[in-house]
Formats: structure tokens, sequence, C-alpha cells
């Protein structure tokens, strides 16, 4: 839903005290979970150790559906049907130029829905809505927090980009529902960042929040003290993030590839994949180091004969071939500040969050361009989602106060959010007639008199659009209606008044009123995100039923890696024991190898791998006590 302006005291429910509201960063890269715990303390809950999840969905080739960590492992022998970054696609019509780019970037295919938006589709032709893959991101979230408090959670705040417009904040609202929550609130991540790095602050401050991701950038000036949250302004661009950066240091080399072996590797998909995986962790290394090395031994053959790829990136080199992505930062940050009328100098402190701010170059552009050093204080990488769970809390009212004084004792969070996008409708000229404009304070109310362009005209097509575009139709239609009944009368005479009104449930209340004759017709808009009611419905019921079969997927896998560590511990001990017989030797390294197949097959049940490395380490530990006796006598 559009942000607004909300004072939490008033739209608070009767949740019983153990109820809890998670917060969720639904990220283009990776996905974070957090919660207010009893204690009122703020916890990023982990997902089989891992803080964050990766926002991956797949599904194999015995059609288990795979989330997170088990899809990211499976990537390189799985890429048509593993699905990245899709968060991109959310909201998206598949004719959109964002959308051809991002399909020129990924090794999966994307197909139009029915209704045009972007969709992707497996080999084997199942087709998945944007807002059902990040569902299953959703679900694992959730169970990781049930896992966590001991309890079933249905409730959750999701966060979304500051530049998000309706029909994206909708998708991601369904993609909630599908995933079996009830999503109390979709708010800005940028707001999100700053609950969890200002609960507590007393002194007014303005703020800037930069916040760069996998898959998207956002800017938002925000009014900070007391408990008050006040965003100004914000700006941003929903197809940059982190995935470009990566995007570009393929490029690269894919081409020094090519310019030595004469092959270029974006015709085979499994050898594109494994170059994606190494330049982001290329990438990540890049962040403190000077230089990296990208070894991929027998990347493809060509003629018959192996080739294997070797470069070498320098710090320096990597930041050159980025240097227009963080350009294009930084026209938002003016913007950013030109709307909420404010100069470098008016800002108290910068926040950076996304985990693609952790480039060092991309903080010495925003330390250049603020005149001052950025606060690394808020882990990047969970800021939103503490602050999506800090706003939970206090929707469930558990307790949790936003600072005090000696006057007025606890005070209650108030956030002041603003609409990221023009709004109005078309005239005549094709042009988009804004009404109300962008960086307006919501609830708010707009009104602009407006008249007929044909004589003794009685009615007007009036279409509704979201964007910033000048002609109308490069902007989201949102709504449509036709006003009837107006007073014959030579063009231009007729005043009409067209008012746009935002409420605080994200609502768009549009009327037009004929001045004299007092004749109206009006049209509320709510979020649509592209789903019909029976398809969420039946994306719903789908993933229910996946979720037996889901589980039992995860709980072997599961079983799988924690065998294969232990089988990993016994061969490394194996190496140790340099007293060992030749006979005891073979005779454990076959039952090593009889047990590692067992733990692979993907037929065997958890009950199988567990029973197999009972008997291993049955039969090891009686070999290994008898050595360690011998040895110490």
């Amino acid at each position: 839903m559009f942000p607004t302006k909300t004072v939490l005291r008033n739209i608070r429910r009767n949740y019983s005290r153990s109820s809890r509201i998670i917060g969720i960063d639904l990220g283009t890269t990776n996905s974070c979970v957090a919660v207010i715990d009893q204690h009122h303390n703020q916890v990023v809950i982990e997902n089989d150790g891992k803080r964050t999840t990766p926002s991956i969905f797949a599904i194999d080739k015995d059609n288990n559906r795979l989330v997170g960590q088990p899809a990211q492992r499976q990537l390189v022998v799985n890429p048509r049907n593993t699905f990245f970054g899709v968060k991109r696609l959310i909201g998206r019509r598949y004719e959109d130029d964002e959308s051809k780019t991002f399909q020129s970037q990924v090794p999966f295919r994307m197909v139009p829905a029915p209704n045009g938006d972007a969709w992707v589709e497996t080999d084997f032709g199942k087709k998945f809505a944007p807002s059902e893959i990040g569902a299953q991101i959703l679900i694992k979230l959730k169970e990781c927090a049930e896992s966590y408090l001991g309890e079933s959670v249905s409730h959750a705040v999701i966060t979304v980009p500051a530049y998000f417009d309706n029909h994206q904040r909708k998708a991601t609202e369904d993609a909630g529902t599908i995933a079996g929550l009830t999503v109390e609130r979709i708010i800005n991540e940028p707001t999100a960042a700053a609950l969890a790095y200002g609960l507590n602050k007393e002194d007014d401050k303005t703020i800037v929040v930069y916040d760069l991701g996998g898959g998207t950038f956002d800017v938002s000036i925000l009014q900070i003290g007391g408990g008050v949250f006040e965003v100004r302004s914000t700006a941003g661009d929903t197809f940059l993030g982190g995935e470009d950066f990566n995007a570009v240091l393929v490029d690269y080399v894919i081409q020094e590839f090519k310019n030595k072996n004469s092959f270029d590797l974006k015709k085979d998909k499994i050898a594109l994949q494994r170059i994606r995986e190494a330049c982001e962790s290329a990438k990540h290394d890049l962040s403190t180091r000077d230089a990296v090395n990208i070894h991929l031994p027998f990347i493809t053959q060509s003629n018959g004969k192996p080739l294997s790829l070797d470069c070498n990136i320098t710090k320096s080199k990597f930041e050159d071939l980025s240097a227009e992505l963080i350009k294009r930062t930084i026209a938002p940050c003016k913007k950013a500040l030109s709307d909420a009328k404010l100069k470098v100098d008016d800002i108290d402190e910068v926040i950076m969050v996304g985990g693609q701010t952790r480039m060092p170059k991309v903080r010495d552009t925003v330390r250049s361009f603020f005149q001052k050093d950025p606060i690394l204080g808020v882990n990047p990488d969970e800021a939103i989602a503490l602050g999506a769970a800090i706003q939970g809390s206090i929707i469930a009212n558990q307790g949790l106060i936003i600072g005090s004084d000696k006057s007025s004792g606890a005070k209650e969070l108030v956030l002041v959010d603003v609409t990221p996008l023009n709004m109005g409708i078309e005239i005549v000229t094709g042009e988009l007639a804004v009404i109300v404009p962008a960086q307006s304070p919501v609830p708010c109310r707009f009104s602009h008199i407006f008249t007929t362009v044909e004589d003794y005209q009685t009615s007007i097509d009036t279409m509704v659009y979201q964007g910033n575009r000048p002609i109308a139709k490069q902007n989201r239609l949102i709504g449509r209606y036709i006003m009837t009944g107006i007073p014959a009368a030579p063009a231009g005479v007729p005043q009409i008044e067209v008012t746009f009104q935002i409420s605080a449930d994200g609502l768009i209340h549009v009327t037009s009123q004929d001045i004299a004759s007092k004749v109206k017709n009006s049209i509320v808009i709510s979020m649509s995100g592209g789903l019909s009611t029976d398809e969420i419905e039946r994306m719903k019921l789908e993933a229910e039923a996946n979720t037996m079969g889901d589980s039992k997927t995860r709980d072997r896998l599961k079983h799988m890696n924690e065998a294969l560590k232990q089988i990993n511990a016994i061969n490394s001990g194996l190496t140790a024991h340099k007293d060992l017989s030749s006979e005891n030797i073979e005779k454990i390294k076959k039952q090593l190898a009889n047990t590692t197949k067992i733990v692979e097959n993907e037929k065997s049940s958890p009950s199988d791998i567990d029973d197999a490395l009972a008997e291993l380490k049955s039969n090891c530990d009686t070999i290994f006590t008898a050595s360690y006796r011998s040895s110490s006598k």
C-alpha cells in the first residue's frame, strides 16, 4: 500500500501478548527475518546458522521445491529451473525495458502472463508469478520464525523499496498472502532502516538513508526525533543494485576469456552460472583485498579441447567497471535533497544499508557527496528486517516504546511518509496532468479544475495514472472511470473539479464533480498486484499442498549435510591415525565410500542416512579407540 502517516495507537489490534508480528526484508539477493522477543530485544532469526537467506527458489529434476541455500547449491547444474533476483520482476510488465534487461542477465525463461505482467517458466512448462516465488521465500522465513519462537506465526510487516509503485507494493502483499501471512503493513525499506537506527534517539536530526541492495536503490531523507519519523523526500532506481555490479564483472571476465580463447562463454548456460557465482564471490573479496584471481578449471571445451578460465581482477579495475553504476546513485541523492528543499549542509547523518554499500568505492562516493562520514554501525544486511520487526512489535502492542522523558513518559512511534510517485489523469494532449505530486505527505487531499474539450460534451473518460513520466501512457494505469451527467454546454464552459484523496489505509479516492450542477462520479482505487483473487487462492493452496513435501526435502537435505560433515571428520581422522593397519584403513575407506553413496542418494530417507552413519561411526569408533590405546601404551 502507499506509505502512510500513522499514529500507531490508533491502529493497534487486540493481539494476545504471545502473538508476534515478524519483520521481513524480502530482498532481491538475500532476505532476512527479525522479531522483537519477549524481553524487547531485537533478534535476527537465523536460518540453518545463516542470518540471511538467499532469495532463490528452484524445482529439481524430481519436482522438489528448494528454497534458499539448497536452491543456491544446485544452481550451477540446474540453471534453467532455478530462479533468483525475481524481485526485479515483481509488479512489472513483460514489455518493460527493465524486464527485457533482466531476461538478458539470467539463464531462466521469462514469459508474459495473461494480464501482460512478467512471469517466469521452468523447462517443463510450469509458470510462476514473481509473487508466487516471493511467497516461497516468505514461507521459509515464516518457518524459521516459528522454529525460533516455538509458536505459530501468521502476521508480518514486509518492506519494499521506497520507489515501488502501487502495483509492486500490492504484488509484494500478494506474496505474503500466498505464504499464509496476514501482511499488517508494507513499509519502505529506508524508513525501516531508520527505525532500526533511531529507536531510542531523542535529538532532532535530519538523516539520509542510502540503501543500495541487491536489486534496487533508494535514498530517503528523514527528520527524526522524539519518536517521530518524518520522511521529507524519497528517490531511487528500482533497477539498480548489487546484481548490476555482478553483471559488469561477469561481462568483463567473459570478454577476457573470449579475447584469449576466441570462445564466447555466454553460449554455455552452466559455464555462465559458474562465472556468475565466482564473480559474486570475487566482488565480496574485493571489498577487503586489492586483487583476486578467478580460476575455473575445465569451464568448457572447444574442438574437443578442454578450456580453463583464469582471470586476475584488481580492486581498481572493478571500481572502473562499476564507476557508472555508482554515479547513477548520485542523481537520486540530488533529487531527494531538491525535493526536500535541503542542502548537503543540512544533513546531520548518513546511514548506509544494503549489501552493496560494503564496497569501499561506494562509501567513498557517498562520503564525498554528503561531505561527512557515513554511519556504519547498522548491519547493512539486517537493519531493514529489524526496522520492520520494530514496526510489527508496536502494532502488536508488545510494550515496546520509543524513548521517554520525565514530563510525558513513554512516547509512541509516529511515521510520516510520502507518496513516491506523481499521480494524476490523462488529458486530451496525452500528457499526465499531475494532481498529487510526488513527495506529498499522506494521508492527503488535492484538487484541480478541468473543463470539456468538445461542445455539449456530457461525459468524460477519466484514466488515472501513477508515475513520473510526462506522457500518461508511459506510466502505470491504476484506475479508470467514466463521469456522466455533465450538463450540455459549449467546450470550455463546464468546471469539473477532480479530487484525489489518499487515506491512511492506502486507498485512493478519486472524485469528479461538476461545480455548477453538483453532479459527481467517483472511484476508489485499491492496490492491484496483477493477480486475481482466484489466482492468489490457487497459489496459496498449492503452496500449502507442497509444504509437507518441501519439509521432507529440507529434512533430507539437512540430514545429508550433517552426515557429510561427519564423514569428512572421519576422513580427516583417518589421516591423523598413523598407526592404523593397512587392513583397517582399507576397511574404513570402503565403509566411508558406501556410507557416502547412501547419504548422497536422493531416494535415501533421513532414517536411512542416520542408520548408515550410525553403523559407520560404531565401526570407526572401535578401530580408532583401539589405535589410541595402542599408541598410549
